[in-house]
């Protein structure tokens, strides 16, 4: 319903009754709370009347359970955490989406009422893509399945102490991805649509993947065998994909608040020189040798390929999705979504950034074009400017931004080719995630020509 809420927003807004269409709109905007919330409810019920139709209940509980036992027990688990962090995502879409179009002296870098209610919309889309994809990616086939029999088999060990805290941690992660999704969608904007002296007050978005980084690098580095963790987990049956589906979500993020802020940078900064399909051309094709390059030399990395023929067939497969994806985007100018200084290449980030988390969420090992992504859609933003003419980038600050885009293309093959012992794919992440931020501060501080 979000993704539709836009269209579904605009046509009741236009008709008589306002006061009922007004009360329609608001349930939709807090339709994946009340959702979650009401399946949170009724689990919360089963436990705290040890409903034996429920079959979590008796895998987890005894019949002489007390109270506090029961709701510790509900609050544990993989279906309970994910439920948490869809409530605070929930919560967040929802009084987000209530309060952004009627509080006029929010100021997100002098975007107007207007500006305002347009990015609303946005959040609308990216939150219900991004909310499907989290049904998708985190819940089993079947999160509550009824029970076959009514014996108690009592394997919850852990205690109300132990369990809430952990359960609002996860809420509160909920509340950090819908922060992330706020960012996303306000980088989706025109970089135009921003004052010129205050363009982007609240990048946030790379800094809230900090705590994910830290968290990975401790358990990378803990390491006794020397053996790739992260390899290791994203051929786990169990829980490989769901690892990949969170990187990957944490990836769209990263990238948010880095390849997204360069483009807009570069639009505000640069402009379109001659031969802007050089430009094009230069950007799309470096970003899938980058990609493919990265992807192909970390898949060798898997302890189930170890050849590279085979790494070299993995890695094609694994992108073929993605540029097809990037390519379908190049045709939304011919739709009529041109009004953007390169509307091809936002067509392709776009797509791209969109279809990622899904690409992962089928296949855990699509997490492997992350490091790849980040740098090549990074180093886009820049490179049109330094292929075309008359782009304002010129003398000092074109040889800068060359030597800026040949280093971290190099350090990151070099990364992805020499890992070091038990960091292979974990610091391949890292890295990339580091190097994206650098085209980023290239075109922040280039002297440009105005003509």
């Amino acid at each position: 319903m979000l993704i539709i809420g836009p269209v579904i927003r605009k046509q009741l807004l236009q008709s008589e009754s306002r006061r009922i269409n007004t009360l329609l709109l608001l349930a939709i905007d807090w339709s994946p709370f009340i959702f979650v919330f009401v399946s949170w409810g009724i689990d919360l019920l089963a436990f705290a009347q040890l409903n034996t139709d429920h079959e979590r209940v008796l895998v987890a509980l005894e019949d002489s359970s007390g109270i506090s036992e029961r709701i510790a027990a509900s609050l544990s688990g993989w279906v309970s955490g994910t439920m948490a962090l869809l409530l605070g995502f929930g919560l967040y879409l929802g009084f987000v989406l209530t309060r952004l179009p009627t509080q006029h002296e929010l100021d997100f870098g002098g975007m107007s009422e207007e500006d305002n209610i347009r990015l609303a919309n946005n959040i609308r889309r990216w939150g219900g893509w991004l909310w499907m994809l989290l049904l998708y990616g985190l819940l089993p086939d079947e999160p509550f399945p009824p029970s076959q029999s009514s014996v108690f088999l009592g394997e919850f060990t852990g205690s109300l102490s132990s369990t809430l805290p952990l359960w609002i941690a996860l809420f509160l992660l909920g509340i950090v991805f819908g922060v992330a999704v706020m960012q996303l969608s306000l980088l989706m904007e025109r970089a135009d649509r921003f004052h010129p002296e205050n363009p982007f007050p609240h990048q946030v978005g790379w800094l809230l993947l900090l705590p994910f980084i830290g968290l990975g690098f401790i358990i990378l580095s803990s390491s006794p065998s020397g053996d790739d963790v992260l390899a290791l987990l994203l051929i786990d049956p169990i829980f490989g994909a769901r690892t990949s589906f969170l990187l990957g979500l944490s990836g769209l993020f990263l990238f948010a608040g880095t390849a997204l802020h360069a483009h807009l940078l570069a639009e505000r900064k640069f402009r379109v020189g001659r031969g802007r399909w050089l430009g094009l051309g230069s950007a799309v094709l470096h970003s899938v040798a980058i990609i493919w390059l990265t992807t192909t030399t970390l898949a060798f990395q898997l302890p189930n390929v170890g050849v590279w023929f085979g790494s070299l067939w993995l890695s094609t497969q694994l992108i073929f999705p993605l540029l097809i994806a990037g390519l379908i985007g190049m045709l939304l100018p011919i739709a009529g979504l041109d009004d953007r200084p390169r509307p091809e290449l936002w067509g392709y980030r776009f797509v791209s950034a969109m279809s990622f988390p899904l690409l992962v969420a089928i296949n855990p090992l699509s997490i492997l074009l992350l490091p790849g992504i980040l740098v090549g859609f990074s180093t886009a933003a820049v490179i049109p400017a330094i292929v075309e003419k008359g782009t304002r980038l010129e003398g000092k600050s074109r040889q800068k931004a060359i030597v800026s885009v040949i280093i971290v293309d190099v350090s990151l093959v070099a990364i992805c080719v020499s890992p070091i012992t038990g960091l292979g794919i974990g610091l391949a992440l890292l890295v990339g995630a580091a190097l994206s931020v650098i085209p980023m501060i290239i075109i922040s501080k280039s002297q440009i020509i105005r003509a």
